[in-house]
């Protein structure tokens, strides 16, 4: 499609957007080939939603107080940065979720609510 539209425009280069699951390498590799930039959103690496517990995009970061609030309002304080595979991460965590009944975590086996930032 993106190569149509270019097509269509006459234009020598074009940046389009690609929707999370709407695409595929093969595609992708045919846009970079014909002149087209494309924009990917971030793969989801993490399982937490298939195992029962809100995944990092459910929270949102208020650079501000450098803190995260989760779907049920709490806010997981920092604890430490640390240095894996190059990359600076910083580490956010909080108890409350043992006890928060909204929380898909809120389950025996949950102890904390944890989240780590680059």
């Amino acid at each position: 499609m993106a190569k149509e539209t270019k097509a269509t425009l006459e234009a020598t280069s074009l940046d389009v957007v690609a929707d999370r699951g709407y695409f595929n390498s093969e595609e992708i590799l045919a846009c970079k080939e014909a002149g087209i930039t494309v924009t990917l959103p971030k793969p989801m690496t993490s399982n937490s939603k298939a195992e029962g517990r809100f995944g990092k995009q459910d929270f949102r970061y208020v650079a501000e107080e450098d803190v995260y609030i989760c779907p049920a309002g709490e806010r997981p304080a920092y604890h430490y940065t640390n240095e894996e595979n190059g990359m600076v991460l910083r580490r956010y965590w909080t108890n409350a979720c043992q006890s928060a009944p909204s929380s898909p975590a809120a389950r025996p086996t949950a102890q904390l609510m944890a989240v780590m930032r680059a």
